[in-house]
């Protein structure tokens, strides 16, 4: 491994010989490792190919997806778009290759990635989509899911859709939530920026609270200067022209950096160091501001957005500090190259700056023009936010739609639990009464029976008969003990019963409907004509098969016949 410091960070790479050399399983653990992340695109592009040349020999699919993705966002920065092309097409030709919904997973996800790095939203969030349809909730599939996630709410994030990039950052917390992949900073920090952007400064409170709590259990410097940089953001947001919360905002953004002097995170560095200019300017320390802009991170970078920002910044610097020529000459090729990696509300800014300095130059012609310009944007930021909010509107009249279904739902189940209970009740009760009538004429049976034992004649003929009626009437008693276990109100719980564990035989879901009705093992032996000894085997042979543990087992049978089924144990 080779490397160099740039950016006031250290940048690791592979050198090209150590690339050629690596087997399957090296090539994979350094796609892992998030190698995309670190780099200029210059060697990072001499790295791709080295690596997509490897991938290609070891028959690796993945991974020469990645380098040639890797290669077309490097040239994409460089604004080499003749050469970006021709590796577009490469890519694109792997198409021919593809077998599984993985790899189609993943052709998707690399697409989108890249046209969401070059700012073509629309095109990132059409890829992605088409990507999720390929996610069949595998785990081998969860980490490029999460990837695809993450690429969507990137994309809805830059074009304003809160509640969409909200959605899919949740998708992603609840993946690392599960195990299903493993926990990030980002996920957090990204959430608590979104409910920042959209206005919910209680929600994005609750998720930098959590952050803080994470971080004492991670010990994570990135994690810390994610939740720093919240902090700054939040005072600067509310600060107006309040000096002292602006120099809290530059202290603690400063923090950040200094968190950020031991990480490979360029981006996130960049990002601190913007706002750390943003602080600056605000108050007035044009000397301060200019040497962080011309300073060696900030200058030297290549993302979009990370360009378009200090130029952005340089601009409004130079327009403050009355040198309006200069400004023009900063934000004309912002505007002419960079412009995609500004949100709607930066675009206005430049508008704005543009408008004024060219309106100090006495160009009247063209600050009219800005100035138009910077209506227009404006009047489209303004009917984004009205749609959005059209759409958060119907996303609450859906949620509370939703809601009275469940409720609704919730009423049916509670008054269909009630009606079960009652049956239940009067169904046990008719038993118990069933059993006594039994017990009640066995006993006088017997009686008669002694009495006939000792008459003769038409006295013993006339006991006999009684006898044989008495026979008749238990039978009939027996018959309806039988079927009380089959009416109608046992059905789902006899379905839900053999559903569960088929193993159990008929005579064993009559002994789990008594049982579940609180009878005891010598009521069910009476009622089934069966000897105590019996049913208590049917009792242990039922707890083997169900598998209750050290549960009761007629409160076992009580929820399992209520309730649906999950690996042996009610939900």
């Amino acid at each position: 491994m080779s490397g160099t410091y740039q950016n006031n960070t250290l940048l690791i790479y592979p050198d090209r010989t150590s690339v050629m050399t690596m087997s399957s399983d090296e090539l994979w653990s350094l796609h892992k490792s998030g190698i995309r992340k670190h780099g200029d695109p210059t060697r990072l592009i001499e790295f791709a190919r080295a690596y997509e040349k490897r991938s290609h020999s070891l028959g690796i699919l993945f991974l020469e997806m990645e380098a040639l993705a890797l290669q077309m966002v490097s040239l994409t920065f460089q604004t080499k778009n003749e050469e970006a092309t021709t590796v577009r097409k490469r890519f694109v030709n792997l198409r021919n290759r593809l077998q599984s919904r993985r790899e189609y997973l993943f052709y998707y996800c690399c697409l989108g990635t890249l046209a969401e790095a070059m700012d073509q939203q629309a095109k990132a969030v059409s890829f992605l989509l088409k990507a999720v349809e390929y996610y069949d909730q595998s785990h081998a599939d969860a980490t490029f899911y999460a990837q695809v996630c993450h690429g969507l709410t990137n994309a809805y994030f830059k074009s304003g859709l809160y509640p969409e990039a909200l959605h899919w950052t949740l998708i992603v917390l609840d993946l690392q939530e599960s195990g299903a992949v493993s926990s990030s900073p980002h996920s957090y920090y990204l959430a608590a920026l979104i409910y920042q952007q959209a206005g919910d400064k209680t929600r994005a409170a609750e998720f930098v609270d959590f952050m803080r709590r994470k971080c004492g259990e991670l010990n994570d410097d990135l994690f810390e200067a994610r939740i720093l940089l919240l902090d700054a953001s939040e005072l600067l947001n509310c600060a107006d022209d309040d000096t002292a919360k602006i120099a809290a905002g530059l202290d603690i953004a400063r923090q950040a950096v200094r968190k950020l002097e031991r990480q490979h995170h360029f981006s996130t560095v960049c990002e601190a160091l913007l706002i750390q200019v943003s602080a600056l300017r605000r108050l007035r320390r044009f000397d301060d501001t200019r040497a962080i802009l011309e300073g060696p991170a900030l200058n030297s970078a290549s993302t979009p957005w990370i360009v378009a920002a200090r130029m952005k910044e340089y601009g409004q610097l130079l327009l403050e500090n009355g040198e309006p020529a200069a400004a023009v000459e900063k934000l004309l090729p912002l505007e002419a190259e960079w412009m995609h990696g500004l949100d709607g509300e930066d675009k206005c800014e430049v508008m704005e700056v543009l408008s004024k300095a060219f309106l100090q130059l006495d160009q009247l012609e063209r600050a009219r023009a800005y100035t138009q310009k910077y209506h227009e944007t404006m009047l489209q930021l303004h009917s984004i936010e009205f749609q959005r909010r059209i759409a958060q509107a119907e996303i609450q009249k859906e949620i509370r739609r939703a809601e009275r279904e469940v409720q609704n739902l919730r009423s049916e189940l509670q008054n269909a639990n009630d009606h079960i209970r009652d049956s239940d009740a009067r169904l046990t009760e008719l038993t118990i009464r069933l059993d006594r009538n039994r017990e009640q004429l066995t006993t006088i049976k017997q009686q008669i029976y002694d009495i006939a034992a000792k008459s003769v004649g038409r006295r013993r003929y006339f006991a006999e008969n009684l006898i044989n009626m008495i026979d008749a009437s238990i039978d009939d008693l027996d018959e309806s003990g039988r079927e009380l276990d089959i009416s109608g109100a046992f059905v789902d719980i006899l379905t839900n019963l053999s559903t569960h564990c088929p193993e159990l035989t008929a005579t064993e879901l009559k002994v789990c409907v008594y049982l579940r009705m609180a009878l005891s093992s010598k009521e069910i032996a009476s009622i089934l004509c069966k000897s105590h000894e019996t049913i208590r085997s049917h009792r242990r042979n039922i707890r083997r098969k169900l598998k209750p543990g050290k549960r009761n087992l007629a409160a076992f049978l009580m929820e399992l016949g209520n309730k649906e089924v999950n690996n042996g144990a009610p939900r």
